[in-house]
């Protein structure tokens, strides 16, 4: 086992910590907050992809789209929190694929402007989070950051629809913020 296998295996409290946080993140119609909560600091939003572009078969069926979509709003960006004496911490990375037809004009202005979280722009909208899958996730992502958990979820707003589905990764820097 290498330095870094070992360094990412979680003790018995982080086990626990990942189970409780599962359980909120599965219950939340916001991650961001929740994560806020959890950490209690806040947490900006870096995106680094904002696109109109043709949506995949996989992302049609999920959305529920007519074949005549011609684009969805994709985003991807990370969860950030400013930790005192030290770098800043990415605690997750988010990405979205939004039917942003399917917005109020309201959300739709807010997302243009590609400054806030997805879940903090909905929630004026009574979007409502449905969490599918909230899995435990092992060694490290493409950036080398270890991870805790693999999220995907649609978001709904009511009278219309699925307006998104997330995939999220959190990472175990959320729970050794220090």
């Amino acid at each position: 086992m290498t330095t870094q296998q070992l360094h990412d295996r979680l003790t018995a409290p982080e086990m626990t910590a990942r189970a409780r946080l599962t359980d909120l993140i599965e219950n939340t119609d916001e991650l961001t907050a929740t994560l806020q909560e959890w950490l209690r600091i806040p947490l900006d939003h870096h995106l680094h992809r904002h696109e109109l572009r043709p949506p995949t078969s996989p992302e049609r069926d999920a959305l529920q789209l007519h074949s005549s979509t011609l684009h969805v709003l994709a985003r991807e960006g990370v969860l950030r929190a400013a930790i005192p004496a030290s770098d800043e911490l990415v605690v997750a990375r988010v990405s979205a694929v939004i039917a942003r037809q399917r917005l109020p004009q309201p959300a739709r202005s807010a997302l243009d402007l590609g400054e806030l979280p997805l879940g903090a722009i909905l929630r004026r909208h009574l979007v409502r989070r449905h969490t599918h899958v909230a899995d435990p996730a092992e060694g490290s992502d493409s950036t080398g950051r270890a991870q805790l958990l693999q999220v995907r979820a649609t978001l709904t707003i009511p009278g219309r629809g699925r307006v998104a589905v997330v995939d999220e990764t959190i990472y175990l820097a959320l729970l050794r913020p220090g």
